[in-house]
């Protein structure tokens, strides 16, 4: 049997590749806004993050302007950029293991909650899903400590001994961290190698077969 009774997943750059649709759904907002493109680098370093967090970051706009730029990259990201994205090969297989052996699976996303549940909901993760928490509309409490934290006082989890946060950018490993459960680093996604190490994960994963082969082994 697994050891780990408790999964609690990233989305982007986890579940799926989401790249796509949310650097164009970026692009369009930038050009609605007359904000020239970032770098590519700086364009990647948007997957993870709230838009509003980004531009912030990047000093890439008036902050009363920041609104305006949501706006945009939403209306693009509701009808084209959520379905812009695609499982990771092998997820949906391991999704239905953990499921057949007993396991309790959620998602932490800084994605705004409305848009992670259409997607969750698009691609069938949603079955093997006990709960879920993201950003509001707002783009507030979207810290991934926090959401993490959220599910779990939300589902009553004391067992964290048998608890991971699994993710591909730092601040999952810092989440996990900080609600005292391990750690799973996948460098399939988004993240670099450097800064999974740096949080010092339980473990780093180079692949979902990888990640499976951890679950179901250890």
């Amino acid at each position: 049997m697994p050891y780990y009774k408790h999964i609690i997943f990233d989305l982007d750059g986890t579940l799926t590749d989401s790249k796509q649709g949310i650097i164009n759904a970026a692009i369009y907002a930038f050009k609605k806004m007359g904000i020239k493109n970032p770098p590519v680098e700086k364009l990647n370093s948007l997957i993870g993050i709230p838009l509003q967090d980004y531009l912030k970051i990047n000093n890439l706009i008036l902050d009363t302007l920041i609104d305006d730029a949501v706006a945009h990259f939403r209306r693009y990201y509701s009808e084209k950029g959520a379905f812009e994205n695609k499982p990771y090969p092998g997820i949906m297989q391991l999704l239905e293991e953990m499921s057949n052996n007993g396991v309790n699976m959620y998602i932490s996303t800084a994605k705004y909650e409305k848009y992670a549940k259409v997607i969750v909901d698009h691609f069938g993760f949603s079955p093997f899903m006990k709960d879920m928490a993201g950003a509001d509309a707002a783009g507030l409490h979207a810290s991934k400590t926090e959401l993490t934290a959220k599910i779990i006082k939300r589902n009553n989890i004391t067992d964290l001994k048998h608890s991971v946060m699994i993710g591909d950018k730092d601040i999952d490993m810092q989440a996990g961290k900080n609600t005292n459960i391990d750690t799973i680093g996948v460098t399939y996604g988004f993240g670099a190698m450097e800064e999974l190490e740096k949080e010092k994960p339980t473990y780093i994963v180079n692949s979902v077969a990888e990640l499976s082969d951890v679950l179901c082994k250890k």
